[in-house]
């Protein structure tokens, strides 16, 4: 009888320890998971906010060359030829930059 009663005992704690193990690694899975979505979430919002900022950078260049284009147009300095070809070249190297940001 003690013996069997021993046998039962321990049969119970390894069930419960088995139980709790499993317990533990699903509270754990569970956890890891969820630091994982915040961890993908904070990395696409940064990569958002990296090309929103590149992508504001490269407005406010090609705003610029355009201002001083038409000012060095107006003042008659350079050939609209000239210029048109000068901003296609920056449109090509602007889209090519652009190019490697996707």
């Amino acid at each position: 009888d003690a013996d069997f009663q021993n046998k039962m005992e321990g049969e119970k704690k390894a069930k419960a320890d088995e139980e709790a193990r499993k317990y533990y690694e699903e509270v754990t899975k569970k956890e890891l998971e969820r630091k994982l979505a915040i961890l993908r979430q904070t990395f696409e919002a940064m990569q958002a906010q990296q090309r929103a900022s590149q992508i504001k950078e490269t407005d406010e260049f090609a705003d610029s060359v355009r201002d001083e284009l038409d000012l060095l147009r107006h003042n008659q300095l350079l050939s609209q030829p000239f210029v048109f070809s000068y901003v296609d070249s920056l449109l090509d190297m602007l889209l090519a930059s652009s190019d490697l940001l996707l």
